[in-house]
């Protein structure tokens, strides 16, 4: 059962937990399903984190609607990736896993780029939370966080009308990784420095609270989302291979990567062509899978 945990969300709206889930993602549509319904939820009352910059949410308050409530889990049975057949793994404890619920009646509504908007959120929230990662984040587009070229978040949205649902996964606590996914995966405790970190001082929840300002400030803001992808691009300016289209047929494309569009689209500037074309599908073939 999801309990209310006693956290002041800077949309105005519930943060729930649970214990162990299939995916954060599922019980965020369970909730939505039962807007209607008394299903039991456990209140707490709110504490002030005052750590990141203060919002002034235009949202109702706690209790009334569900703009911007968040599900975390300790644990997720069946995490998944953007990708079919990709999962998303993490030993109780040792990451936030958690889905943003939003509400947008019309689709028009929706911010554009949303994936992108939210991994600028979080690099931002994890250079803001330990400043010794800055200059050491990038995001790879469309949807992930990386330290030191290494995936450290992954981000995935969905969609039902009138809701979208962002799950986020973060690696926090992870001492080491399965040996295949070591060459491209990194906690933040492996990036600060095993031997000079201590566990304790990375709090989810400190996390998060922080990560939800961010986000918020970032859905209500027009252009300053976008310069911030810009200084951390991955492999901005580099020639890279893209596989454009489904996952299925992918087309190969190699160029130049030379920005992100205002609507989230990849600039890629291919061989032998002097302007850039958009790709709005695809992903970069960084690690030859």
């Amino acid at each position: 059962m999801l309990q209310q945990i006693p956290l002041e969300n800077p949309f105005g709206t519930p943060i729930y937990h649970i214990d162990e889930t299939t995916s954060t993602m599922d019980e965020a549509r369970r909730l939505t399903d039962a807007t209607i319904s008394t299903a039991p939820i456990l209140a707490a009352e709110p504490v002030t984190d005052h750590s990141a910059p203060a919002v002034h949410s235009p949202y109702p308050p706690a209790g009334i609607g569900i703009h911007g409530s968040v599900i975390v889990a300790d644990y997720q049975q069946a995490g998944r990736g953007r990708a079919a057949g990709r999962t998303w793994h993490a030993a109780p404890g040792e990451s936030l896993l958690c889905t943003l619920i939003l509400y947008y009646p019309k689709i028009q509504d929706i911010p554009a780029a949303l994936p992108l908007r939210l991994g600028v959120a979080v690099a931002l929230t994890l250079e803001a939370l330990w400043p010794q990662l800055r200059s050491r984040t990038r995001l790879k587009w469309p949807n992930d966080v990386l330290i030191d070229g290494k995936k450290v978040c992954g981000i995935l949205c969905e969609g039902t009308s009138p809701w979208v649902y962002a799950g986020m996964g973060i690696n926090l606590l992870q001492q080491d990784f399965p040996p295949e996914l070591r060459h491209r995966s990194i906690s933040i405790f492996q990036a600060l420095g095993a031997a000079e970190t201590n566990k304790q001082d990375i709090d989810r929840y400190r996390l998060l609270i922080n990560l939800l300002k961010y986000i918020w400030a970032f859905l209500n803001d027009t252009a300053s989302w976008l310069t911030e992808l810009e200084q951390r691009l991955y492999k901005r300016g580099e020639m890279i291979r893209f596989l454009a289209g489904s996952a299925d047929a992918p087309v190969e494309v190699t160029g130049i990567l030379e920005g992100v569009s205002s609507s989230g689209e990849l600039l890629i500037r291919a061989e032998g062509e002097r302007t850039s074309w958009p790709y709005s599908t695809g992903e970069l073939d960084v690690y030859g899978e």
